[in-house]
């Protein structure tokens, strides 16, 4: 090696792989074409879902409007009894009452009658008899009195159990129109998915096909590198041809440069990409937002239920009491 001149080999790397073959070219359009009628046929799978879902809504508002007007009906016929029962009870008490005056009017004929007509009759007996005619008519009055409150009795008690079913009828269809809400919300977050999947599978595609080959060309370019350096003398007077030298760097440096070029060209998409992950980010971040909010308002919901039901027993017990009032004080 010493005083001789060493030849160094020019620095040829691996050609770039090309991609404007026809086969090529053919095998990748069949697989776009696949591809884009896959992406096509769930697309139209997830519409077919999102359609099923609002129908499956519509029904489920129409059964629970259903429900709405044939609870307002019983209830309004329950209004309208409840009142009819009253009216009867207070008709039954104005007679009554005039039963007893004109019971009591009659006593005092008949008495009246009785000291004209004899007077062998002690007054000690006729107020015994025109007691015994009171205590009666107290005692009749006592029983309609009763029997009209037990016929009330049954009858609250019937609406009760009626309003507590169909409380529990609403609430059964509420959390199913909730359910059902969901899951539409569930297909349309998919379907947007979707759609934002399907406007950059191009360029995932496209990076897939060109990325085994340029990672090919590049580990053959470092491997020839290595060659080269392994091949060249490091000890002794060694003399190189600096044209030859010239030119393996210079082509090493175009490969390098056209390596970057290539690089830079995906970096647009990439930006694009990370844009809309970025963006794909925030919109779930408001979604789970939204998700948290819709619960608040779900809670809500049944904490005003829970105090509507108890307003409910409150009235009704408000009212019972009026009616029990008002007994009391027409029998005083």
């Amino acid at each position: 090696m010493k005083g001789k001149s060493a030849k160094v080999t020019p620095f040829s790397l691996p050609p770039v792989p090309s991609h404007t073959k026809h086969g090529t070219d053919t095998i990748r359009g069949s697989k776009k074409i696949s591809r884009h009628q896959e992406d096509l046929h769930s697309l139209k799978l997830l519409y077919n879902c999102y359609l099923q879902g609002r129908f499956a809504n519509a029904k489920a508002e129409n059964s629970t409007q259903i429900q709405k007007r044939e609870t307002e009906r019983i209830l309004y016929s329950l209004e309208v009894k409840i009142s009819e029962l009253y009216d009867r009870v207070r008709r039954k008490r104005m007679e009554l009452q005039l039963l007893q005056r004109m019971k009591t009017l009659s006593n005092i004929l008949q008495r009246t009658d009785t000291i004209r007509g004899s007077k062998k009759i002690s007054r000690h007996q006729e107020d015994l008899h025109s007691l015994k005619l009171l205590y009666n008519c107290y005692l009749q009055g006592r029983f309609a009195n009763a029997k009209a409150e037990n016929s009330t009795q049954i009858q609250k008690r019937e609406t009760e159990r009626i309003l507590y079913s169909l409380e529990v009828k609403i609430s059964e269809l509420y959390d199913r129109v909730r359910r059902k809400r969901m899951e539409l919300q569930l297909l349309q977050r998919m379907k947007t998915l979707s759609n934002i999947l399907e406007s950059h599978m191009p360029y995932l595609e496209e990076w897939s096909t060109f990325q085994g080959d340029y990672l090919n060309s590049l580990s053959k370019a470092i491997q020839s590198l290595l060659n080269i350096s392994l091949r060249l003398p490091i000890n002794g007077n060694v003399k190189v041809d600096t044209r030859e030298v010239g030119e393996a760097m210079t082509s090493a440096i175009k490969m390098m440069e056209m390596i970057v070029s290539n690089v830079q060209s995906f970096m647009p998409k990439a930006e694009e990409m990370e844009s809309s992950v970025s963006e794909l980010a925030r919109v779930a971040i408001g979604e789970r937002a939204v998700i948290e909010e819709c619960g608040d308002l779900l809670y809500k919901t049944n904490t005003f239920q829970v105090e509507e039901c108890s307003l409910r027993a409150q009235l009704i017990q408000l009212q019972a009491m009026g009616s029990c009032n008002n007994k009391l004080l027409l029998q005083e």
